[in-house]
């Protein structure tokens, strides 16, 4: 076979040989043709070289479509981290060198202005500690306007007031990043099959889009997640330590609503239901009382505060509608069509039908969730494992009427750990099927790494990239054989 393969090389090496040389005689004189004769000859060179070293190979007795099934096997079996650098790689190709080399003007085309910046840095981090000092004047932290963290938050941020402005952001940025490396050494502490995807979610994490954007605003959701994780791995861990593991939990909950999630992940078995009911009853009794910490009253402005920013129309803004990767701001932004991204028609439609819209994507989302947790629950005594890890981790996007793009930043703890613990399944269109997932999260999380002011038409918001993840999430889950715990 093999000389055969040889031959034909060299016969396709000499009509690209001898039509080059000829072909003077068809198109004499025309423009380029000179170089279309010593593109052909050297591709002929070329082709004759392949040829030459096939025909002096030594013959193969196996079939050919042995062959070929054994180097489609092959390629199967490549780790999981090769699908995750392609899924990378398509992102990087259209959405960085694309725009950045090949821009229609022929000019160098920097990524500029990408993150909308608010003068001074640190916005979100100034404003909220304006409340701190509001309450410490003996007022409500709520007389400020779009101030809805919880009452807990007051307290636990106050001692940043010690700083000055520049010190404040400057810690704030600090404990961001150390919070960053930390939930990785947390979640690396277990066997992993690839450290090469911890590795690669870290550095892409660390210098993405939604790192950049949560350290310009003084966000602290990195912080949040940390104590949110650290409190579940003590509670499994350390048993004596469960009421630091609570605290933590609960001061999570309570400077950003959305860890609240993560309360399923501290039940020990999920068939005991007397561990679990006591359990239930500490952390209920414990969060009833850090709401009210600041008295009654104040907790109903918060309550008040959260349903009208809720329902405030501000945050789907055209301004505003890019960074919110929310349900509600997708629909609307769909709706508006402000950027062509639908048919007229279409838009008009999803104008006059956003609820239903709204709806059916909330039933895909719960839907995903129960088998998830279903599964999980199934194979595992409690859900401690990375699939539920990673499902909360895209709650706390989804479910939110508010959700900004720094968040974004989180997906690359939540999914490093998902996918460096992954084993290929063993029937061949089970692989192909969970390679296809896996490079379908790559990409979808790459998108999330690209600045909105680079994405186009219906990418321009985070939300499909997420609901993305969430789908592949599921049919990852729906092949997975391995169910050891995640912390």
């Amino acid at each position: 076979m093999n000389k055969r393969l040889g031959f034909a090389f060299l016969t396709v090496a000499t009509l690209f040989v001898s039509i080059s040389l000829i072909v003077d005689l068809i198109w004499l004189g025309k423009k380029g043709i000179q170089a279309a004769q010593i593109g052909g000859i050297l591709a002929g060179f070329f082709l004759g070289l392949i040829g030459w070293g096939l025909r002096s190979l030594p013959e193969n007795k196996r079939p050919l479509r042995q062959i070929f099934v054994e180097k489609v096997d092959s390629i199967l079996n490549l780790p999981v981290i090769a699908w995750v650098l392609i899924g990378f790689l398509i992102i990087f190709l259209l959405y960085f060198v694309r725009p950045m080399f090949f821009d229609n003007s022929q000019q160098f085309s920097y990524f500029v202005d990408y993150i909308p910046a608010l003068d001074p840095i640190g916005n979100d981090l100034n404003y909220n500690t304006q409340a701190i000092t509001l309450w410490l004047q003996g007022k409500s932290p709520y007389e400020l306007a779009y101030q809805f963290y919880p009452p807990l938050y007051h307290i636990v941020f106050a001692p940043i007031l010690l700083f000055g402005v520049q010190g404040k952001y400057s810690l704030m940025t600090g404990l961001t990043l150390l919070s960053f490396g930390l939930l990785f050494f947390l979640l690396w502490r277990k066997k992993a099959n690839s450290h090469g995807i911890f590795l690669f979610f870290f550095l892409t994490g660390l210098f993405s889009y939604g790192m950049q954007f949560e350290l310009e605003r003084g966000q602290f959701n990195v912080l949040t997640l940390l104590l949110a994780i650290t409190g579940i791995w003590l509670y499994h861990n350390f048993s004596s330590f469960r009421l630091l593991a609570y605290t933590l939990w609960i001061i999570a909950t309570h400077i950003k609503l959305y860890p609240g999630l993560f309360l399923l992940m501290f039940f020990s078995r999920w068939n005991n239901r007397k561990e679990n009911f006591i359990t239930l009853l500490q952390l209920g009794s414990l969060n009833m009382a850090a709401f009210l910490v600041l008295g009654y009253k104040v907790f109903l402005q918060f309550v008040n505060a959260v349903i009208t920013e809720s329902r405030n129309p501000l945050w789907v803004l055209p301004d505003k509608q890019p960074i919110n990767h929310s349900i509600n701001a997708f629909i609307d932004k769909l709706a508006k069509n402000n950027d062509s991204e639908l048919p007229v028609k279409l838009a008009e439609w999803l104008h006059s039908s956003g609820l239903w819209v709204g709806f059916i994507f909330l039933a895909i989302i719960v839907l995903c969730s129960v088998i998830i947790i279903w599964r999980t629950l199934q194979n595992r005594p409690n859900l401690l494992h990375a699939d539920t890890l990673m499902l909360f981790i895209l709650l706390c996007f989804l479910l939110p009427s508010v959700s900004i793009d720094y968040k974004l930043v989180l997906l690359a703890p939540g999914l490093a750990v998902v996918l460096a613990n992954r084993t290929l399944p063993e029937l061949r269109w089970q692989k192909v099927l969970f390679i296809v997932l896996t490079i379908l999260i790559s990409v979808a999380y790459s998108l999330t790494l690209v600045p909105y002011q680079y994405r186009a038409g219906l990418l321009i918001t985070a939300f499909p990239m997420l609901f993305t993840v969430l789908l592949c999430l599921t049919g990852l889950n729906l092949l997975n054989k391995t169910w050891e715990e995640a912390l």
